[in-house]
């Protein structure tokens, strides 16, 4: 197949980023898809656009990228439809689909309040009980997730319960006092008891009365929906309730299973496995924040949510360095999370957990099920990068990481072969998410309005995982964490770091990662209050006097080791002692410790002092050919 020209893809385009034709056609040589204000959810829909009216594939990575949108529509290769045929009769139980059996194991284990979603929809104003239920039985009808459940025996399967089908809907009555708040309490802990994947299809509506407002609220198991779904079911809701027609069944699910089994008959998924374990070689498999809680032998799924915003300030600072780096603002947010969770665990190199949408043909979109894949995106915040190569840097990352999304994450974890730990998740501890494009605030429909509100049922999956809820001009986000490895006064420092280092990168798009400290003003006087570094101004103890000579001397040379026949520059004998101070900090060290040096005198000694110092430290010196007496 020849791609298709530009001129083709011109209104495809111009339609999702609500652009004139003939302006589209002059930006496209020089701007990419980010840069002429297009987000991942608009990528998707161009993706689909060009599938379904082209019969023609651009990889979303591509129009994520920070080439040209000429370019990156010229990269197209043909459509190739892996839709599954249409079946009168399918058999009665059905294969799992890729991250349910994992999702039910927990369940078993009594530990999958993880995978509970609740979002609560409210109305502006009474709901008809009556038309509340048929259109309820409408999305049933719809979707077949919400007529999904399993079988453990003999083996675990699915099995879709015939339509129509009515959901569950219980009813109550709140006083008119934050109401969504009170729903969200009385129905977090006791999803568990409610969603009973093996029984019934794991999904439960409740209506409740509240004065003048009335909320409806759904209680379902990630097995058979993500938070893509959401949105889906919300909007479908909205409309049938509004009187809109029944508009027949929706893709199944089923489809994520046939492009799964075409992508590895077609040797793609092996490529896939083979770059993404290419990006991941070397990486951390395990990534360690401070906390005062001991050790975990076993994950139990449990956790809990710090919700925070933005200040208006960071916000429009955050904006700008977006538009600078001619990324998306997710980007940026991810950018400054990951730094602050390095910065917090003392490394320059870790693994990010983000869930991708999953939906990747023309027609996708409308699937209710579990269709998202976590990908693993590498973090490299090396000292030497500027803020705006890390940022761009995480960017493409990230672009990377979605271009082989096929690859479920069970998959990859099992290709790479690394050892895993069953208090963490494997390869990736720390997680990020952007829902600001997959679930509305506000709906639109038959003259109401609905507005959107989600709820948490204390499970988490990461020791920590920052969603991006919204992005206004008051952008908000959840701070998702374990409990079991994080308190809730780490959880406020990860927030409080993350904020800092945002508002440093974005301050300064030049400034080199060395110098953002992810430490707010706050932050640091709560160390010198600690005595790190004690209440005077440390800018001039030997380890500030050293890094500030080591910026002037640069290339000069700094030492010479003639027996190890090595010669160190001032930058990088500075490199070597802030490697050296990481080691240290991740086996335990911090300010006022003491450290036994037991080197002869060498480069290597040197490297030791300067790595002691700059963690606030201080050293004893052990003669190696003392007695051991003396010792």
């Amino acid at each position: 197949m020849t791609a298709p020209e530009l001129s083709a893809w011109t209104p495809l385009a111009a339609r999702v980023l609500g652009l004139a034709p003939e302006q589209l056609r002059d930006a496209a040589v020089t701007e990419s898809f980010v840069g002429l204000g297009g987000t991942s959810l608009q990528a998707i829909a161009l993706v689909s656009l060009g599938q379904r009216e082209l019969r023609a594939h651009v990889d979303s990575a591509r129009l994520l990228s920070a080439l040209p949108l000429a370019q990156a529509l010229a990269g197209a290769v043909e459509h190739v439809d892996t839709a599954p045929p249409l079946a009168a009769r399918r058999p009665a139980e059905l294969e799992l689909l890729p991250g349910q059996r994992s999702m039910l194991a927990a369940h078993l284990l009594d530990q999958d309040a993880p995978y509970h979603l609740m979002f609560t929809l409210e109305a502006d104003g009474p709901l008809d009980e009556a038309r509340t239920r048929s259109a309820l039985r409408e999305l049933a009808t719809r979707h077949e997730a919400l007529r999904t459940r399993f079988v453990r025996d003999p083996r675990q399967a699915r099995i879709v319960l015939p339509a129509p089908y009515e959901p569950r809907l219980l009813h109550q009555t709140l006083p008119d006092d934050d109401p969504v708040r009170a729903v969200h309490e009385l129905y977090g802990r006791s999803a568990a008891r409610l969603l009973h994947p093996f029984a019934q299809p794991p999904v439960v509506f409740v209506l409740t009365r509240a004065g003048r407002r009335d909320l409806l609220t759904m209680l379902v198991h990630h097995t058979i929906a993500d938070g893509w779904s959401i949105g889906v079911l919300w909007r479908e809701f909205a409309e049938l309730y509004a009187g809109a027609d029944p508009a027949g069944a929706a893709p199944s699910p089923e489809w994520i299973g046939s492009r799964l089994a075409a992508q590895e008959a077609s040797g793609a998924l092996d490529g896939a496995l083979a770059r993404i374990a290419a990006r991941l070689d070397g990486a951390p498999w395990t990534v360690a924040l401070p906390t005062d809680l001991p050790p975990v032998a076993e994950a139990d799924g449990r956790g809990a949510r710090l919700r925070f915003h933005l200040d208006a300030a960071t916000t429009r600072a955050a904006t700008e360095l977006a538009r600078h780096c001619r990324v998306t603002v997710t980007s940026v947010a991810m950018a400054a999370w990951a730094l602050a969770a390095a910065r917090r665990a003392g490394l320059t190199d870790l693994v990010l957990g983000v869930p991708a949408a999953g939906r990747f043909e023309a027609g996708m979109a409308g699937i209710v099920g579990l269709c998202t894949r976590v990908v693993p995106v590498r973090c490299a915040a090396t000292d030497d990068l500027d803020a705006r190569d890390y940022v761009r840097g995480v960017a493409a990352s990230l672009a990377e990481a979605a271009t082989d999304a096929d690859v479920p994450f069970e998959r990859v974890v099992s290709g790479l072969g690394g050892t895993t730990d069953p208090g963490r998740n494997p390869l990736a501890q720390l997680g990020f998410a952007a829902h600001h494009e997959l679930v509305p605030d506000e709906l639109e429909a038959g003259g109401r309005t609905w507005r959107v509100h989600e709820g948490h049922c204390h499970g988490a999956v990461f020791d920590a995982l920052l969603y991006l809820q919204s992005w206004s001009d008051r952008p908000r986000f959840a701070l998702e964490y374990a409990t079991s490895v994080l308190t809730a006064a780490d959880a406020g420092e990860l927030a409080e770091s993350f904020q800092a280092a945002l508002r440093e990168l974005a301050a300064d798009p030049g400034v080199a990662l060395r110098d953002v400290t992810g430490l707010s003003a706050g932050q640091h006087a709560r160390l010198r209050a600690l005595g790190a570094g004690g209440s005077h101004d440390t800018a001039d103890d030997v380890w500030s006097r050293f890094a500030a000579h080591a910026r002037s001397a640069g290339e000069r040379v700094a030492l010479v080791d003639a027996h190890a026949g090595l010669t160190l520059t001032y930058r990088e004998l500075h490199d070597r002692a802030v490697a050296q101070a990481r080691l240290l900090h991740a086996r335990g060290v911090r300010a006022g410790d003491a450290v036994v040096l037991e080197l002869p005198r060498s480069a290597a000694e040197a490297v030791a002092v300067l790595g002691v110092l700059r963690l606030g430290a201080h050293y004893v010196a052990v003669d190696q050919h003392a007695t051991g007496e003396w010792r």
